[in-house]
């Protein structure tokens, strides 16, 4: 048993203890040494919590160093592959260059054997090969030679035969010279290495639209090929499709890299951030060229996977009284913009390069033409959709899109000023797995406000919706062959 403790009294407390602060606690009949044990075991514990907090904290904040430090690695990893690209590149390139203008004047001379060799040489670069396949071919066909150039495919190293752009160079130079059992014969051939290696393309490889010198079934059979393996049984699996087709794309690293820089979401790393750019540009190469189902009676319509709600809602913004004017541009989804344009407005026109009808009107031949007939419809009442970023007209106007300025043509913007109309920029764009309408009102014309003055805020306006898709979620970047082009001239 403890010694009771002694209730202290006047008489029994020492003068030490008066002057000491332990007199409360006996005073109390409180154990002064065992307070002082448990008050210096709870300020032990308080420092034990206080300094875990800290530690917490300290790892919290090298967690969120370690995963900033590890983005910058990855960007940093990947400037450096780049870097060693272009100078494993660089140290080829004369050599190339020698042997593409060895291939061009042997076959305009008929020295088969030299250009087999080039040919030959030129193949285990395909990409190069790509690159200046279109400049081979218009030599060597103006010299006559387009079946020399032919046959150097067919009979010369297969790796020529790995990527579609070049397998339609090859179909068009065997069609030229009147060898079309050849170029099938050609195509059955690929097809059968295709189930070892599947064929790669680049991001302009649209095959219904980029080879006008291609018939149907040579463009049906160079579809095939693009796709081999790939199953989009119904319109909802193009998503997993584009998942997969991935991996064969083909994209300019230098305007990878620039758009990259440029992106909104910094958090996401380049690989992720590269992979979902890829899905975008695949997602709209499905839906542009149309793989075949496996059922060939059941073609797949791909305005399925609109939301109806969203396009209602979008739509709805839009004022018909006098006449409305929507402006896009080319994308992969300009097919799938044009058929809810159709299905939205029954009094309408579209400006394109054809004019096939009486709901459309051609600005190739004679953009003015197009113009006064354009402006008289929306007069008229009716609703107008065009691409300002189109090669016709007048490009003698800028906007600035991603940070660099794009050559225009200023028709969209006159036919605002000129007609008063509702204007807007509209575009499809892909929201999950569905595709949802962008509909966002332009500027109006100030009173008294002069055109050029109208023009560059208008422009200025269509320039920042480009923007805001070339930076945002990658995976709703499904830009046609054109703008490609044109961003792959930006920093060179």
């Amino acid at each position: 048993m403890p010694e009771e403790i002694q209730a202290p009294t006047l008489s029994n407390i020492t003068e030490a203890e008066k002057a000491s602060g332990d007199l409360q606690l006996r005073l109390a009949g409180i154990d002064t040494e065992q307070f002082f044990f448990e008050r210096e075991r709870a300020g032990l514990e308080a420092e034990a919590a206080s300094s875990a907090r800290q530690k917490a904290q300290g790892l919290r904040g090298r967690a969120s160093y370690d995963s900033q430090r590890l983005r910058e690695m990855d960007t940093e990893r990947q400037a450096l592959q780049a870097q060693l690209q272009v100078l494993a590149a660089t140290t080829e390139i004369v050599d190339l260059s020698q042997q593409t203008q060895n291939l061009t004047n042997s076959l305009k001379e008929g020295r088969i054997a030299q250009a087999q060799a080039a040919f030959d040489g030129l193949a285990e670069w395909p990409l190069w090969l790509e690159k200046h396949m279109p400049f081979i071919q218009r030599d060597v066909e103006a010299a006559g030679q387009a079946d020399a150039l032919f046959q150097l495919f067919r009979k010369g190293n297969p790796r020529a035969l790995t990527r579609i752009n070049l397998i339609a160079r090859a179909a068009e130079s065997g069609l030229t010279c009147g060898r079309r059992a050849d170029v099938l014969e050609m195509m059955a051939r690929v097809q059968q290495s295709c189930e070892k290696e599947r064929l790669r393309f680049s991001a302009h490889d649209q095959v219904r639209t980029v080879f006008p010198r291609l018939d149907r079934e040579i463009v049906e059979r160079l579809s095939a090929l693009k796709f081999h393996g790939i199953r989009v049984p119904r319109e909802t699996n193009v998503f997993a499709a584009a998942q997969t087709l991935a991996d064969q794309i083909d994209l300019d690293p230098q305007v990878v890299d620039y758009l990259f820089t440029r992106r909104r979401d910094a958090r996401l790393l380049r690989s992720d951030w590269e992979r979902r750019l890829r899905v975008g540009f695949c997602t709209g190469h499905l839906i542009w060229d149309r793989p075949k189902t496996v059922n060939p009676k059941r073609l797949l319509d791909y305005n399925r996977l609109i939301d109806q709600e969203a396009c209602t809602k979008a739509l709805s913004i839009v004022d018909r009284s006098r006449g409305a004017l929507l402006a896009t541009f080319h994308s992969s989804m300009a097919l799938m913009s044009r058929s809810v344009f159709n299905a939205t407005f029954a009094n309408r026109i579209v400006l394109d390069g054809s004019g096939t009808n009486t709901q459309t009107i051609s600005m190739k031949d004679d953009a003015r033409a197009g113009l006064f007939l354009a402006l008289r419809a929306v007069l008229g009442g009716k609703a107008v959709l065009m691409a300002p970023d189109g090669r016709q007209g007048q490009r003698d106007h800028f906007c600035i899109a991603a940070g660099k300025p794009v050559r225009v043509a200023a028709g969209a913007a006159l036919l605002a000023y000129e007609s008063g109309c509702f204007s807007a920029w509209y575009n499809i764009v892909r929201d999950g797995k569905r595709f949802v309408p962008v509909v966002i009102e332009a500027p109006k014309p100030d009173k008294g406000e002069d055109f050029d003055s109208f023009a560059q805020r208008w422009l200025a306006f269509y320039g920042n919706q480009i923007e805001i898709l070339l930076t945002g979620d990658p995976r709703k970047m499904s830009l046609r062959g054109a703008w490609w082009g044109t961003l792959s001239a930006w920093d060179r």
